[in-house]
């Protein structure tokens, strides 16, 4: 989990995952909005925070993944429920527990919260990829670092043939510092180079030899 801890007003609730406004992808549509309001392909977004959660349909049931926490087993949850199951989209069981992968963003024209979630393996691939990132962004320049991205589209092999999964484009790192939101400097990182010291620094004598 990635998390910004600045923001009190994004707290984490157990039983909810939708924040502000929720987005979606479609493949051959694009990023839309739930109502199905096309987002701005040019929009720069500031990732908040990712997280987990599982979903039960249908319900929903739901359990999101609290800071320093570890959710439970799905395959223990849907061992308990007892089938058949209900048929999923390729009519065949599908297990009601699944894992979310979720997506938190600021979009800085509206000013609002959008939520991205899904349990699709686009999903998992458009925030895995983001967090891996993130993790190195976080070591070369700060722990509270965070990513600016557009959203975009990716080809995706299936096995129905091509298609393609959403991503998000990192356009850069930005920093609260000084109660400002900032580019993080791309001139110094975390790993700062120390030169070595001369053989006068560390003897104090300035004496030639």
């Amino acid at each position: 989990m990635t998390a910004l801890t600045r923001l009190p007003a994004l707290k984490i609730e157990e039983n909810r995952i939708i924040k502000g406004v929720l987005i979606k992808y479609v493949d051959n549509v694009g990023w839309t909005r739930h109502d199905g309001v096309k987002l701005r392909p040019d929009a720069q977004l500031l990732v908040l925070l990712t997280t987990r959660a599982l979903m039960r349909w249908p319900g929903p049931e739901v359990i999101v993944q609290q800071p320093g926490t570890e959710l439970p087993d799905p395959k223990d949850l849907n061992d308990a429920i007892p089938k058949p199951w209900p048929l999923g989209l390729d009519g065949k069981e599908s297990p009601p527990w699944k894992k979310e992968f979720v997506a938190y963003l600021l979009d800085f024209v509206e000013l609002m919260i959008l939520t991205f979630h899904n349990n699709t393996i686009g999903a998992a691939r458009c925030i895995c990829g983001l967090e891996d990132r993130w993790d190195l962004a976080r070591a070369f320049y700060a722990a509270d670092v965070m990513p600016l991205v557009k959203l975009g589209e990716a080809p995706f092999p299936t096995a129905y043939g091509m298609r393609k999964r959403p991503i998000f484009e990192i356009d850069g790192w930005r920093r609260f510092t000084d109660g400002a939101l900032r580019v993080a400097d791309q001139r110094t990182t975390a790993l700062e180079v120390v030169e070595p010291k001369t053989l006068a620094e560390v003897t104090g004598d300035t004496v030639p030899y």
